[in-house]
């Protein structure tokens, strides 16, 4: 009880009740032993209290004229003690689907030890498995309109009994489905209370996973490969002839639709989009089928050559607002305030998905950038030699990130990875290096798989020297008195060099 108190987030938001993330952690000792009492009692019966099924609505100004609804974002503030609740049977019901290997492999979103990264890595490896077999492929982005607003409760159930949560465990589902209610609160004025029938409770801890649960089953009603991460869900359809890649693709979504309309989803075909990967000549656009060159997934900008320049292109725009404002508050603020904006709006920018694109030829725009911003921090000319800079500041270069982001990936995926000795019995100085796969294409080479497999090997010796965490800690301290501006600095580095 005490560890599910601890995990609630830091918030003063209020609740119905006027009760806070925070108060609630302040005073929760004082009445804790009933607190797991009640809890226990709720559980042990399946019943979730009818008070606590009330969520406070707050909007929040987005973007637009103020005077219209449309213009805010709702906000979901639900009692801090069904978030405590919800945490003890988010643990229990998780376990349980991972467990028993319930939850679809693809699903990345939600889920312990996977992120946006591995569901566009995902996607990438595919892409490039097809253009490796002289293939193309096509993917469909599907846009569901408030897919969380959409859950059939029945629906819901039924699968959650299909998985084998039965008893009283689904009881207590039931319970918490059932009779949810919510009201609006603004500048102290409430709205009467309204019945919410459909969907997962925003702003639950339980909303989440339930959610997963709901569209678990989906990918076995699609011929096409997939990809999903909570509600963003991809289809990819590949074939060496476009006239039989373009029917896979209308199949797909036809058959991805009679599943949204049985569950209760709804398909936004207009904004449903398409994208061909191909490195051959690619047929002449066809507007019903909403094909673009670029698309944005998960927060990266993937265009049909896989070649990331439009990526690198939005987030050097994002970057630039970011000089413009440290070199605004140089002089207001104190410098150790200066670093830390940087690593908060700048260094997050690049650092996102750079394991995916960081190989791109035009990576060196974000460095120009990143030099510029280390220039402005350093309050120094603009054609000082920065890497002494770098060194000063304890700032990575972008491609020390991209050096760094590269092996943690590795690290991760290890287990699924040849080394040299797993070929021969050899007791050789290379065994262990991964032993990297012959690619037909320099696409495939220069790309996220090969590329970081590469940047491991130059390590490989010294990963066995260290526990994981102090080699990665190590490894990042060595890189921080070691700026590199260019990938092949670092792999033209003889091994005997890389020491820590």
């Amino acid at each position: 009880m005490t560890k599910a108190i601890k995990r609630l987030k830091n918030s003063d938001s209020v609740d119905v009740f006027k009760l806070s993330n925070n108060i609630f952690k302040l005073i929760s000792h004082t009445f804790i032993i009933p607190l797991t009492v009640c809890i226990n009692k709720c559980l042990t019966e399946g019943y979730f209290p009818d008070e606590l099924k009330l969520s406070r609505i707050c909007p929040v100004y987005k973007k637009g004229p103020k005077n219209i609804p449309e213009s805010y974002r709702p906000i979901s503030i639900i009692p801090v003690f069904s978030k405590v609740i919800e945490i003890i049977v988010h643990d229990q019901l998780i376990s349980y689907l991972e467990c028993n290997g319930y939850l679809n492999i693809s699903q990345f979103g939600f889920r312990k030890g996977k992120c946006t990264t591995d569901a566009i890595d995902a996607l990438v490896r595919q892409i490039l498995d097809s253009f490796e077999n002289k293939a193309s492929a096509q993917a469909t982005f599907c846009d569901l309109s408030k897919a969380f607003d959409c859950v059939d409760h029945k629906e819901l159930i039924a699968k959650l009994n299909y998985y084998g949560v039965n008893g009283i465990p689904l009881k207590f589902f039931q319970s918490y489905l059932s009779n949810r209610r919510q009201k609006v609160s603004i500048n102290g004025n409430w709205s009467n209370e309204i019945e919410v029938r459909t969907g997962v409770p925003q702003g639950s801890v339980l909303g989440p996973l339930l959610f997963l649960v709901q569209v678990n089953d989906l990918p076995s009603s699609v011929g096409a490969k997939y990809i999903l991460y909570a509600d963003d869900t991809t289809f990819l359809n590949v074939h060496s002839d476009f006239d039989s890649l373009k029917n896979l693709v209308n199949s797909t979504v036809e058959e991805a639709s009679t599943w949204f309309r049985a569950n209760g989803f709804l398909l936004n075909e207009s904004k449903t989009k398409n994208i061909i990967f191909s490195l051959k000549q690619k047929p002449l656009n066809n507007p019903s089928q909403n094909i673009c060159t670029t698309v944005k997934f998960l927060g990266i900008h993937i265009d049909d050559n896989l070649t990331w320049n439009s990526h690198i292109e939005f987030i050097s725009k994002r970057l630039c607002r970011v000089i413009f404002l440290l070199r605004r508050i140089l002089y207001c603020v104190p410098e150790d305030y200066v670093r830390s904006l940087y690593f908060a709006f700048f260094q997050s920018i690049i650092k996102y998905g750079l394991v995916i694109w960081g190989n791109s030829s035009n990576i060196k725009d974000i460095l120009i950038l990143q030099k510029k911003a280390i220039r402005v921090m350093s309050k120094v000319e603009p054609l000082e030699h920065c890497k002494p800079l770098f060194i000063k500041l304890k700032i990575q270069t972008v491609i020390n990130l991209y050096i760094y982001d590269s092996v943690v990936f590795t690290l991760k995926n290890l287990q699924s990875l040849i080394f040299s000795s797993d070929l021969h019995g050899y007791n050789t100085r290379n065994k262990n290096k991964i032993a990297i796969e012959h690619c037909r294409l320099t696409k495939t080479q220069h790309s996220h798989l090969v590329i970081s497999q590469k940047i491991f090997n130059k390590l490989s010796n010294l990963s066995n020297k260290y526990p994981e965490k102090i080699f990665l800690i190590k490894f990042y301290d060595w890189l921080l008195e070691n700026p590199f501006y260019a990938l092949s600095e670092f792999l033209d580095l003889p091994e005997r060099r890389i020491c820590f």
